[in-house]
């Protein structure tokens, strides 16, 4: 399947309730390239730990870059089964500024992989996963004391492949998504585009975006299911609010995470945003 940039360009904002922001209030930011957990149901398995991860934390102000010129690994799942992970140059970036509150600047986390190449096989492709650039941004803009934590990702001619070298799946230059967009589900690979996660936990909110995850559950290969995930340009910003202040309490939150999904198609083809009032 073929998708047009001019299908895929997609922007606005997906609104959280407000919450207040003290002076005291810290921001943190981290991102990475890649990492892989997939394995054969049942085992161990070996885990690809995440690759030129940076992070940073403002106080007092950080700006962390990070980065690996190439990546080339192979994953032993048995019985000549292997998932193969490349890369060319990736670049990684975490800043925080716990002085910006109250000020126009930006705070981020940033990874960018460039020459990405997924296999997973036998002496046959079974899976190709292809991109010449994958970049995601999570950021937090702080203006007049209120900030915004917003996700983006960009993925140039990015291309799946199940079974043989022909595509199913591509996308072209510099080409945009909704958050959370599947570009394929079935038969127990899944493979999610700008995957975009807000969290909460206490007076911590967060962001997370991944440019691309191929998620494998229960997937057949002979006797053999594999389960896991490859994660790949992951950037992740959030912001501690030191205050008993008008936060939303637990249930309140579930509720707006299950109107968020009650709006459905409206919510994802809008460009994840969460704002923090003071």
């Amino acid at each position: 399947m073929n998708i047009s940039l001019s299908s895929v360009l997609l922007s606005a904002a997906l609104l959280c309730q407000p919450v207040v922001a003290s002076a005291a209030s810290t921001i943190s930011t981290s991102a990475y390239g890649i990492t892989s957990d997939v394995k054969v149901v049942g085992t161990v398995g070996v885990t690809v730990t995440p690759k030129a991860a940076v992070s940073a934390t403002g106080t007092p102000a950080m700006n962390v870059n990070g980065g690996l010129v190439s990546l080339k690994t192979s994953v032993d799942l048995g019985d000549l089964l292997s998932l193969r992970l490349g890369t060319g140059i990736i670049t990684t970036g975490a800043k925080a500024d716990n002085a910006s509150l109250g000020v126009d600047t930006l705070n981020m986390g940033s990874s960018t992989v460039n020459d990405l190449g997924i296999n997973l096989g036998t002496v046959l492709p079974l899976i190709g996963l292809n991109a010449t650039t994958v970049t995601s941004v999570t950021s937090i803009k702080l203006i007049n004391n209120i900030a915004t934590l917003t996700g983006k990702s960009v993925l140039s001619n990015l291309a799946l492949s199940l079974l043989g070298p022909v595509p199913i799946f591509t996308l072209g230059a510099n080409a945009e998504v909704a958050p959370n967009f599947v570009a394929y589900d079935f038969l127990g690979v899944k493979l999610i585009l700008n995957e975009q996660i807000a969290t909460r936990s206490g007076n911590t909110l967060g962001l997370t975006t991944n440019a691309l995850r191929l998620q494998l559950s229960n997937y057949a290969v002979g006797a053999k299911l594999l389960t896991g995930s490859v994660t790949v340009g992951q950037s992740h910003a959030e912001v501690f609010i030191d205050t008993l202040g008008p936060i939303p309490e637990p249930a309140v939150w579930l509720q707006m995470i299950a109107g968020f999904g009650l709006t459905g198609l409206v919510v994802r083809r809008r460009r994840t945003t969460m704002l923090l009032a003071a």
